[in-house]
Formats: C-alpha cells, structure tokens, sequence
C-alpha cells in the first residue's frame, strides 16, 4: 500500500500536541497483523578514549529520550484509503532536537504496516521539536569579580558587569568590563570569550565539553 502522513503542527515544542494523519491506499485486499505508529526521540553521545600508543577508540552512547505510540489491531485493507488520526502529548521536559559534533538529539515518526507472508510497508519521518518558548522576565543585571574579599593583594582585579545575566538565543550580549590594580602594569588585549558547553543526558565518563568558542577583541 501506498503512505502517506501528515503532521500538524509541522513543528511541535515540549508540552504541545502533536497531531499524525496516517494515510494507507491500497490497490486490492490487503491483510494486516497490526499496524504501529511510534514517535521515537533518541540521543546519542560520540567518544573518543586513547588508548596505548596513539590509537583511538570512538564509542556511540545512544538512549530512548521518548517513545509514544499506537498499535492498529489485525484488519484489512480493502481497496482504497484507510485512514486514521493519532495524537501524541510531547511532555513539557522533553529535549528539543540539537546536533553538535559530539551529540545528537532526533525525533521521528516510524509508521510499520505488518503484512504476513509479504514484505511489509514501513517507512520513518524527521519531527522537529523546537525548544519551548518562555518569557524570561525583566533583565538580570549581574556583575563578577576577581577580587575576594576586602584585601585586593598584588595582582589586577578584572570585573565584568552584564546587562542581563540570560544570554536568549539569536540575542545581544551587553555589559562594560574594568580591569583595575594595574600598578603601572601595561595592557596588551583583552578578550571576551563565550564558550558554549554541552553537558550529555545519557550517562558518559566524558563529562562537559567545550562544543563552540566565540572571541570578541575588546581591547589591544
């Protein structure tokens, strides 16, 4: 039989619903054993470990983040359009998708028509799932400091003061930076650094890792 799905909303986010149109037409009688409609959401965690010498080992940590679905009992298909709706609640604390080069974060619709004594019809659809939309309030004025406590000591005290202590995806990074304590020393550069870090779900011994590195020139 032919498929066909189509997915409302195209673009679903954590705590949404997500609505499969599942559409079979099919040219002469055809019996099923059962019919599944699965949303699946997988992570997987790329690893690279030294070994002796200077060999290295990639391992693939990989983990269900979500499994919903639908079973069709036995029927048949009789010649036409069988066609059938199925919602899925994605849960509010799902993750959306992301890719890096150390991660992957994916969910796909996989629709599997069992027909006995014959190949069966299967096929795999990408669900984008956006990160969920929030309002994050008034702005966060943070400031940062090298110095502890009252003593400043020796060495210069550099200070770092933020319009907002939330960086928004897509937004402007606001602040001034001070560098005081110099005792005649001379500046060469300064530089602002955003490092993005990722952290995995699924459990790894890799831990944090440095995945983006953005360097402003501040100063020279």
């Amino acid at each position: 039989p032919e498929l066909s799905v189509y997915l409302t909303p195209t673009q679903v986010c954590p705590g949404e619903r997500l609505r499969a149109r599942v559409v079979l037409v099919s040219r002469s009688e055809t019996p099923f054993d059962k019919i599944d409609v699965v949303l699946v959401g997988k992570e997987a965690r790329y690893e690279s470990t030294s070994g002796s010498g200077e060999s290295t080992t990639a391992h693939y940590h990989r983990r269900e983040v979500l499994r919903l679905g639908v079973s069709f009992p036995p029927g048949v298909l009789m010649p036409g359009q069988w066609e059938r709706e199925v919602t899925f609640d994605i849960p509010r604390d799902a993750p959306p998708t992301y890719k890096s080069p150390l991660a992957t974060i994916e969910y796909t619709l996989e629709v599997h028509v069992h027909i006995p004594w014959w190949p069966d019809r299967r096929e795999s659809y990408t669900v984008p799932v956006q990160a969920l939309a929030v309002d994050p309030g008034p702005p966060r004025p943070q400031i940062f400091t090298t110095q502890a406590g009252e003593n400043r000591g020796d060495a210069p005290v550099l200070e770092l003061s933020l319009e907002d202590d939330r960086l928004r995806l897509g937004g402007t990074l606001a602040g001034a930076v001070a560098v005081t304590g110099l005792r005649g020393r001379r500046l060469r550069r300064i530089e602002i650094v955003c490092v993005t870090v990722e952290t995995a779900l699924v459990k790894s011994s890799a831990g944090p890792r440095d995945v983006n590195r953005q360097t402003w020139v501040i100063h020279k």
